[in-house]
């Protein structure tokens, strides 16, 4: 039985009332907004998603560099990895973003630091370098240039690279 259909004494005892039109617009709008917005936001994971990877080491090579070795998953893309070593107050002394050629398993790179690193981390790994996340140096501290093929931020523009936009 639906509610149109109960009886008018019915409605009063029990509170039920038939649905209102308005129920279908507000139903209808929301079906407009969220659908919408669902996708978009399903196509931006699906267009940034992430390569899964892993440390497997790094090594501090004297007061400024440190050597880092970390494993991918191989892609038929082009891959960029962001690279950050850290002093004993969590600051960073070293970004690198390091290009990843597609196929690409296991990549070794000898990163430049401001000082000696007490952590280095793969940060992250995406087919779109302009995804990942930025240094954090104190204000006013430069990052370190980083050898090639590599780069940081703000130093050599991913430009001169042959990035495209």
């Amino acid at each position: 039985m639906r509610a149109k259909d109960v009886p008018p004494h019915l409605h009063e005892r029990y509170g039920v009332r038939p649905p209102s039109p308005l129920r279908w617009v507000a139903v209808g709008l929301a079906l407009v907004v969220v659908v919408p917005a669902g996708l978009y936001a399903a196509s931006r994971y699906v267009a940034t998603q992430r390569i899964p990877y892993a440390l497997i080491s790094w090594v501090p090579q004297g007061e400024h560099q440190a050597r880092v070795l970390w494993k991918l998953d191989a892609s038929s893309d082009r891959q960029w990895c962001a690279l950050r070593a850290q002093d004993f107050e969590h600051f960073d002394v070293g970004f690198a973003v390091v290009p990843v050629e597609p196929g690409a398993t296991s990549v070794q790179y000898v990163m430049a630091t401001r000082a000696r690193p007490m952590a280095l981390d793969v940060v992250a790994c995406e087919t779109d370098p302009y995804g990942l996340p930025g240094p954090q140096f104190p204000p006013g501290v430069r990052p370190p240039d980083q050898p090639a093929p590599g780069y940081a931020p703000g130093v050599r523009a991913p430009d001169e690279l042959g990035l495209q936009n």
